[in-house]
């Protein structure tokens, strides 16, 4: 009883001590927090506050004034979380009143799950040092980490293609980039040896998890047998399906590995099934690998430079912002990193922006926005993540009411450290989702993967995305007659290639089984951009595709026939899984989705089939100087049409667009603002692109 009233006698005061200091404030639209200030100051600038809670608290305090917006200011530093800094609905600004958390102009401000290690030693155990490989022996710094908590190392795996997402493990960050726990081999993968044991396979039935086994021929395999946290990763039989799977023994003398648990299509030995192993003390052997002992709460490193400013290890699993029904609230600025999990999540939430922003160092996804309406990311960048860059997802399909997120201006890339596929750099859902001038590149898995309605797609700029995996293309949907009305226009899709070197290959866009009516490609340029096609439909087809420019790239379209598009309009009512997706969640019967796609309910009620409309595509080989010609600046990728080039002068006769049921009987090729294509300059994104670009 004495501890409750001392608790409220506590809470009391504080409460009070709070008043008292908005008082002396009670004016001010402005706060400040330094890492040097103090939560007893009144949190102006002179007296800034110390953590961004206390910020957050004393506005919640000025909610009666909601006249003017109310800015935090933060000085630069490095703010450290052990759990989310977490807003809800009573955080919210209003449409006249927005609460912006910024940097201050030129200071640069990090919100830092993890710790930053400052103390380090040469390698001595001689236990330890006798299972690194001798020729990097020397080189091995030891970090303790008895001051960490143990329950925040996290696990390292199952993760991979169909398996539930969870956050990573702590990691090694030096320098402001990933190091590489330590793998064998150090790049790439190795040819999988011969299958004695496929193992179970969940996709094809039955509820076996049995692990596979299979042969390995080098003997360096022999030196793991003490690895008590051994995973195996690649991939192991379709070439979409990335994988990484704990081993549970080496056999060293059959020469056989056995995994812990299936993978979800079995092994198999095909062309291009590969692995490698990784979580290994054994394999420190080159500059910025390591490993992390659990038990011993030991971290080993072999540094990449002598010249270390900054060692992180990432300790928050859960996001360093969690945003649930607030509205109205802006972040500029903000550096967010060194979390296990995700950077950003907003759910429910209306009318928030993230502006030069940058989400890094994280174990999830950069930014993730769940419902809600009109939230922003313009500007950022988002990089170094584990499970993909942005997701956005809100709106109501069967009502086709847009959520209207938009993701703008941003920069997109290698955003895949834990699961390679199927985490893309921009994953959208729901209804009338915008993906404008942004950059995706350099990534494993696809650019941009999409489903629902009306999502738009341009002015983007995607390369060097699909490098490990194949029968996949940079932007990908498949599944669904139901997803319907999205444009995919003036993007420039470059130097994508199938460097699996086989499976089904690579494609800039892909329409997945049976998918009909899918979207409008419009004035998109295509260079290098694909293995053997740069259109795939796997059955379907249906799209309106015209205006486009291809060069030097594959044949233009693989399917899209006017008789496979018939099977996919003949499986609308014979699946049932089928008329699950387009009578139960949504219904192509009934507005508004009979007027609004009316092809699609055409289709279904009276076969009615027109092909893929394809016009006004031009097709060139830079071998053909004259056709190059028509482009202001080939040689340097600058694919803008010059005035009085040919292709301008074509025009097509009779066009259908079956996506939005449009018809016109001349269609004049349009000129492609090229120029336009790709990242922008703008008060959050002011450099020197040394391109032809804004």
């Amino acid at each position: 009883m004495i501890l409750k009233n001392n608790r409220r006698k506590i809470n009391f005061l504080k409460g009070l001590y709070i008043f008292f200091l908005i008082s002396l404030n009670i004016f001010s639209k402005e706060f400040f927090v330094s890492t040097g200030g103090d939560d007893t100051n009144p949190g102006t600038k002179e007296a800034p506050f110390k953590t961004p809670e206390m910020a957050r608290d004393t506005i919640r305090k000025l909610e009666v004034l909601g006249r003017d917006p109310i800015t935090v200011w933060f000085y630069g530093g490095r703010y450290h979380f052990d759990k989310s800094f977490e807003l809800t609905e009573k955080d919210s600004g209003t449409e006249k009143s927005q609460i912006s958390y910024k940097a201050l102009p030129g200071q640069k401000v990090y919100w830092d799950g993890g710790s930053v290690l400052s103390e380090y030693k040469p390698l001595k155990n001689p236990k330890v040092l006798k299972r690194i490989p001798a020729e990097s022996r020397d080189k091995i710094i030891e970090i303790n980490l008895n001051h960490l908590d143990a329950n925040k190392f996290g696990k390292f795996g199952p993760r991979g293609f169909n398996r539930k997402e969870f956050s990573a493990p702590a990691e090694l960050f030096v320098n402001g980039k990933p190091q590489n726990i330590a793998r064998w081999p150090n790049q790439g993968r190795i040819e999988l040896g011969e299958v004695i044991d496929k193992g179970g396979a969940p996709r094809y039935g039955g509820s076996s998890r049995r692990g596979a086994t299979f042969k390995y021929e080098n003997p360096r395999v022999e030196n793991w047998t003490e690895a008590e946290d051994l995973y195996i990763a690649g991939i192991f039989n379709k070439s979409f399906a990335d994988d990484a799977i704990k081993v549970a023994k080496i056999d060293t003398k059959k020469n056989t590995i056995t995994m812990s648990t299936s993978h979800l299509y079995g092994f198999k030995n095909r062309s291009y099934t590969s692995w490698y192993a990784v979580n290994l003390l054994e394999e420190i052997d080159m500059p910025g690998e390591y490993y992390i002992d659990k038990k011993q709460k030991k971290l080993y490193f072999y540094p990449e430079t002598p010249n270390i400013d900054i060692i992180q290890i990432s300790q928050l699993e859960t996001p360093l912002l969690a945003m649930r029904g607030a509205s109205h609230i802006n972040f500029q600025g903000i550096i967010f990193e060194s979390s296990r999990g995700d950077g950003v999540v907003v759910r429910d939430g209306n009318y928030n922006t993230f502006a030069g922003c940058t989400v890094r160092l994280v174990g999830g996804k950069g930014i993730r926005v769940v419902e809600g309406r009109n939230n922003t990311i313009l500007s950022c960048d988002i990089y170094y993540t584990g499970a993909g860059g942005v997701s956005l997802s809100g709106g109501e399909r069967k009502t086709l009411t847009p959520a209207n997120h938009v993701v703008e201006n941003s920069d997109i890339h290698q955003v895949n450290r834990w699961y390679k596929t199927y985490k893309p750099g921009i994953n959208l859902k729901g209804v009338g989702q915008k993906v404008i001038n942004n950059h995706i590149h350099d990534m494993p898995g696809q650019a941009i993967l999409f489903w629902g309605n009306d999502h738009l797609i341009e002015y983007n700029e995607i390369n060097n995305c699909v490098t490990d995996m194949s029968d996949m293309a940079a932007i990908y949907t498949g599944r669904d007659p139901s997803v319907l009305g999205h444009i995919i226009r003036y993007n420039f899709f470059h130097h994508l290639e199938n460097k699996l070197g086989s499976g089904n290959g690579v494609q800039s866009i892909y329409f997945d089984d049976d998918d009909l009516y899918t979207a409008v490609i419009f004035g998109n340029v295509f260079y290098k951009a694909g293995s053997n096609a740069v259109l795939h439909f796997n059955g379907g087809g249906g799209s309106s595709i015209g205006n486009n420019i291809l060069i030097d790239s594959p044949k233009f379209m693989w399917g899209g026939e006017p008789d496979r598009v018939l099977k996919a309009i003949e499986k609308m009512h014979q699946s049932k899984k089928i008329s699950k997706k387009i009578f139960e969640d949504v219904d192509i019967r009934v507005e508004p989705f009979k007027s609004r796609y009316p092809y699609l309910f055409k289709s279904y009620k009276y076969l009615f089939n027109i092909g893929t409309p394809v016009w006004n595509n031009l097709i060139v080989e830079s071998s053909d100087k004259g056709a190059m010609e028509q482009f202001v600046d080939p040689d340097n990728m600058n694919f803008t049409l010059k005035p009085d080039a040919l292709i301008l002068k074509t025009v097509a006769k009779n066009i259908l667009d079956p996506v939005y049921g449009l018809y016109y009987e001349d269609m004049q090729f349009q000129p492609i603002p090229f120029g336009k294509i790709g990242l922008y300059q703008d008060e959050y994104r002011a450099m020197d692109f040394g391109r032809f670009r804004r």
